[in-house]
Formats: C-alpha cells, structure tokens, sequence
C-alpha cells in the first residue's frame, strides 16, 4: 500500500475530524436499560465540504490524485488544516514564516509554505496502545487539551495535560498510540496529519460547472494499522 500526499493546492471550505469510538450495546431490557462494552481503540473519520477545485491547475492536480488513490487501495496522507489551533511559540508565527510561490500567490485558503518551528519530542519510549506519554517542550506555545498532533502520520488529540515540571510534561491522548514510539521521537504539531481513506468511490467524484470550477464534497475514515 503506497501513501499518496493530498495535493497543497486544494483545501476544502469547511473540515471536521471526528472521533469514533468502538462500542457495542447489547439488547435493552423492559427498564430501558442496556449493557455496553467500549474499547480504548477508536478510529477517525472526516468529512470535507466545498473543496475549492477550480482553475485548471487545480482540476488536474485532483484528477491526478484520484488516479493515484485507486479508489481506496492506497492510503492518503491527509493534513488537519487547524492552524488557528496549533501552540504556535509566538502569536502570528504561522504567517511571519509562510511564503506564497514566486509570483506572491499562495494555496486556496491563503496559506502558503511553511517551515516548522515548533519542536516538541517524546520523553521515554511508549509502548503500543499506550494513552499516556511524556514530551519534551522545545520550542512552542501553550500545550492544552484539545490540542491535535500527529507522530507518523497518526493523529491525536491531547485529552488532558496531566503533569508539568519544567520542559517537561505528560499528556493523557486518543487514540492510543498506534505503534511503539522511541524516546526523541519527533512530535508534530505544526501539520499533523492522518492516514485515511475515502469512504466510498462517489465521494471523489468531481462535477464541473461550464467545464472549470468544481466543489466536491467528500469523507474518509481513517487506515487502521
């Protein structure tokens, strides 16, 4: 399974990644009452509305990415576009460091290239399914629950900053960690990602309006290892 990047160019005008937890209820009683059995798993899936495919560039490029994706057999590198989110070290840091193509243009949603700024690294290595790890602060704003970062290309989301002491700290996450993590390991804040795929092949299907702008809507669910 190849991972396929989602192509810079195309945003979408409205995003939401969702937590999906893994339940399962068994029959309701004559009380009304019923049992449920919950995993500490779960999954993500996402849904983006309105992406802005219009101009030829950018129905090439799509058209292209789709070709790539063979409706599902490979993954797709999928970025969180939640930047207003992000511990940036300073306010404005995002746009003192973006910089637009030659011609000062930038992507579809303003943003432009960007080098990352924030370092924040695990402290001790992690086992698999851990929901609990310790990072080292080196360069970033304030870490706070709801906070999203990725450590190869999985996606979480900060639950509670449960300790500080120093640079130091120890966060509680979902999903649990998807694989072993080595102590040093990179944490990424500044464009956390996730490996998903498109739930159906109708979803990437692209509608052209006079034969030039398009606004497809479309959902993924995550890859699970």
């Amino acid at each position: 399974m190849a991972i396929i990047e989602w192509p810079l160019n195309v945003a979408p005008r409205a995003l939401g990644f969702h937590m999906r937890g893994m339940t399962v209820q068994g029959p309701r009683t004559l009380t009304g009452r019923s049992q449920v059995a919950s995993l500490d798993a779960g999954f993500w899936t996402a849904t983006m509305r309105g992406l802005n495919v219009g101009g030829a560039a950018r129905v090439k490029a799509w058209r292209a990415f789709i070709g790539l994706v063979e409706g599902g057999a490979n993954a797709i590198r999928v970025p969180v576009f939640d930047r207003e989110q992000i511990p940036w070290p300073v306010a404005g840091t995002y746009a003192a460091t973006s910089t637009g193509f030659d011609d000062g243009t930038t992507f579809t949603d303003g943003t432009g290239f960007y080098e990352r700024v924030i370092l924040i690294t695990i402290n001790g290595a992690a086992a698999k399914r851990a929901t609990q790890i310790g990072a080292t602060i080196g360069t970033a704003g304030t870490i706070a629950a709801g906070v999203y970062f990725s450590i190869k290309d999985r996606l979480h989301v900060i639950r509670e900053v449960v300790s500080t002491s120093g640079s130091d700290q120890t966060w509680n996450i979902w999903p649990p960690l998807r694989e072993a993590v080595a102590d040093n390991a990179v944490i990424d804040f500044d464009a956390p990602a996730c490996l998903m795929r498109f739930v159906s092949d109708p979803s990437t299907d692209l509608d052209l309006t006079y034969g030039r702008f398009g606004f497809p809507d479309i959902e993924l669910v995550e890859v699970l290892p």
